[in-house]
């Protein structure tokens, strides 16, 4: 034990651990697998009762803060959420908190200070380690649907758009020089139930001027990616570029994508975020077609098709296939 040296540094929380070997002579720890469970005791001699008492009132405290260290992980994990799956998560956290610290057995007798875990309690310890990644992941998996949900609105409302108009809006509205002063994303307000809002708009107007730069403020929440905390940018970005759904400043018509509807990308989540009115998308880079891309989520961005269906494309993906469904009539 006075030879036991910790080669990483230990949290300021845990700093105890460092002094608990000055009060122990000897270590047991035992070991045994009962089914699927694990029973485990720890069996420590101290160097006098003094000592004894100490070591147990230090791992008392050292149990109690990683217990709370593990409680306040997931509880900043997710936040002020009112989402009931996530209160309930808390809840079961804390519950699983107080069974594991009522079944925990820690006593000092004499100058032998025993600390025993059963096999319920070390299966309860292992939920709590394994509950933060879980949910992790099941909030990942909610965000990746909403913003699918959420793209998936906006490719019906590109199609309420051509049956209007015969064809796709552009990725701008321009004034008669053809110079960009709005997105495409002011364009489909009145076909994703913000009428109201398009006609607060001076479409003759950029998208930063003194009264249309009032109306980002205003940003619906259909545009909202919810692994971003952003209420006037967004990340689904039409692509633009020569060969791509929004090239040129006339919208496409659906006779155009030749390739078929249902393989060739029109908005994607990309990596950065804009105001959403401003006339600013993802211009691709045919040497690389993945830069920009796959940032926000974990091995995947989402991509909705012309056909108004949205696909996760991997970031796995080879740049060829990525750049034939990036084009729209390239014969891919």
């Amino acid at each position: 034990i006075d030879q036991l040296v910790f080669q990483a540094p230990i949290p300021p929380p845990f700093g105890a651990v460092n002094k608990l070997h000055e009060r122990i002579q000897t270590l047991e720890i035992d070991l045994t697998v009962k089914g699927s469970g694990l029973a485990a005791k720890l069996q420590a001699t101290a160097y006098s009762k003094s000592d004894a008492k100490s070591l147990e009132k230090s791992l008392r405290q050292l149990l109690k803060t990683a217990t709370a260290v593990a409680i306040s992980s997931i509880a900043i994990e997710i936040g002020n959420s009112n989402d009931p799956v996530d209160i309930a998560t808390l809840k079961y956290v804390n519950r699983m908190a107080e069974l594991l610290n009522k079944q925990i057995n820690l006593q000092a007798d004499g100058d032998v200070v025993t600390l025993e875990l059963q096999s319920e309690v070390a299966t309860t310890g292992v939920v709590l380690a394994l509950l933060l990644p879980a949910v992790q992941a099941a909030r990942e998996a909610a965000r990746r649907t909403l913003a699918a949900t959420n793209m998936r609105e906006l490719g019906l409302a590109f199609h309420l758009y051509h049956e209007t108009f015969r064809r796709f809006p552009p990725a701008a509205i321009t004034d008669k020089q053809g110079k960009p002063l709005l997105s495409w994303r002011v364009a489909i307000l009145p076909y994703i139930e913000h009428q109201e809002l398009y006609e607060k708009f001076h479409l003759n107007e950029p998208w930063d001027s003194e009264h249309n730069i009032k109306l980002l403020n205003e940003m619906p929440a259909v545009l909202k990616n919810p692994n971003r905390n952003e209420t006037q940018k967004t990340n689904f970005l039409a692509v633009t570029g020569k060969g791509t759904a929004f090239e040129g400043t006339q919208g496409k018509r659906l006779r155009d994508f030749v390739d078929g509807s249902n393989v060739a990308i029109m908005i994607v989540e990309a990596d950065k975020f804009v105001p959403w009115t401003k006339p600013d998308d993802h211009q691709v880079n045919w040497e690389d077609p993945l830069e920009g891309l796959g940032g926000i989520r974990p091995g995947v961005f989402q991509a909705l098709m012309a056909d108004g269906s949205v696909s996760p494309i991997s970031v796995a993906i080879d740049a060829e296939r990525l750049a034939n469904l990036l084009r729209i009539n390239d014969g891919g």
